[in-house]
């Protein structure tokens, strides 16, 4: 899940309930106009990128990256369900 928050407070994953929220990709928007990103995961999932936790990025790349991290969260996490079948 992507989520986006400007309250000042660390996000709480506790929010917004959900069963399919393994990886969040949580941004907090800087008042330097740069994006904070937090990666909170239920467990450890390989890793994956290009945004790690506590990345510091720039509004022009930000939907950029934002979209392949979370391709490869997902890629990341499937890889460790059972039955798991590339095709």
């Amino acid at each position: 899940q992507i989520i986006w928050t400007e309250h000042y407070h660390e996000y709480d994953r506790s929010t917004i309930a959900t069963a399919f929220g393994d990886v969040l990709i949580v941004i907090h928007p800087l008042p330097n106009g740069l994006y904070r990103i937090k990666i909170d995961q239920t467990s450890q999932t390989t890793n994956f990128g290009p945004l790690f936790d506590g990345a510091i990025v720039d509004k022009l790349i930000l939907p950029e990256l934002v979209r392949a991290t979370a391709i490869n969260a997902s890629r990341a996490r499937r890889t460790t369900l059972n039955n798991h079948c590339d095709l």
